[in-house]
């Protein structure tokens, strides 16, 4: 059992840091990208900074819930979401470690904690 619980707790940070990754290169995107779309004309950079953005925040939710062991669905796709952003190395780690870990949360739900 300790094993698992350790397989979560790397998956939640390992999704908290991708999703803080996400948040800031998709921020900083849709800030640059913003003022050039009104000289240069493709707008749809700051779409995709915005979209970057909310991926990470969805990141670092599952990540917390891993960490917490609560709720393994939104933590695996926070842990999918970072694998749609592009953070494959991060990415896929988690979302091994937290199909391993599975049982713990099922475990700590029916335990109450």
């Amino acid at each position: 059992m300790r094993r698992h619980r350790c397989k979560t707790t790397a998956a939640g940070v390992l999704c908290i840091i991708a999703g803080t990754a996400q948040m800031s290169v998709g921020t900083v995107l849709a800030v640059v990208s913003a003022p050039a779309a009104e000289l240069l004309g493709p707008q749809w950079l700051m779409y995709v900074g915005i979209g970057v953005a909310v991926l990470g925040v969805i990141s670092i939710t599952g990540g917390v819930l891993a960490l917490q062991r609560r709720l393994w669905g939104l933590a695996l796709a926070g842990a999918i979401c970072a694998l749609v952003a592009g953070n494959i190395g991060l990415a896929i780690p988690a979302i091994v470690f937290l199909s391993l870990g599975k049982d713990v949360f099922d475990r700590e739900a029916s335990q109450g904690w």
